[in-house]
């Protein structure tokens, strides 16, 4: 029961956002009593707290399945891009968005909402130096390329909701699968000649 409410929760937050999601839409929607919600979560901050360490491990989750249907050899970088761009435009993507959105202004939440990107963030390094490690000569190179590509979605996936311009991310997404094989080639032999 407490996984349908949670999996309500992150629903109602994507349908409606964070200030729409009522208790009463998040019951209903889970199919259970006002009762059976509060014997879960007392009170709506702390449905909302266990909310946010929810869609981080459903984020986790999909990140994973994304990882493991990776192709090896020369298309990898390809598939990992258009594969990362799906997972920032999912619905769990956009809750967790309104979450840390509410979270500038409310301490317990932001306080989960970090502990849980920081095991992200700890998941995401670990696998991109695992999967991407050898286009580049240092391990840093790997991990600044990884958190600009991360941000730089994020900002696109946060640019798309008032944009609706799927063309113009394409475009963007595009110029990486370019761009970073060349920034790892020129990075290397600028390691061998120095």
């Amino acid at each position: 029961m407490r996984e349908r409410l949670l999996d309500a929760t992150l629903d109602v937050i994507y349908d409606l956002g964070y200030a729409g999601a009522t208790t009463i839409e998040i019951v209903s929607r889970a199919g259970v009593s006002r009762g059976a919600m509060l014997h879960h979560f007392p009170s709506r901050a702390e449905l909302f707290v266990a909310a946010a360490e929810h869609v981080a491990a459903v984020r986790l989750a999909e990140f994973r399945d994304t990882l493991a249907s990776l192709p090896s050899g020369a298309g990898r970088f390809d598939a990992a891009i258009d594969l990362l761009w799906k997972n920032f435009t999912s619905p769990s993507f956009y809750a967790m968005l309104d979450l840390t959105a509410a979270a500038r202004t409310d301490q317990e939440l932001r306080d989960k909402l970090a502990d849980a990107a920081d095991r992200f963030d700890g998941t995401l390094s670990a696998t991109t130096e695992e999967l991407f490690g050898d286009m580049a000569p240092a391990a840093e190179m790997v991990q600044a390329g990884r958190r600009f590509l991360y941000f730089l979605m994020q900002g696109m996936a946060t640019n798309r909701i008032v944009s609706h311009s799927d063309r113009e991310a394409q475009q963007v997404l595009d110029i990486l699968k370019q761009f970073f094989p060349v920034a790892a080639e020129f990075s290397a032999r600028l390691q061998a000649a120095e």
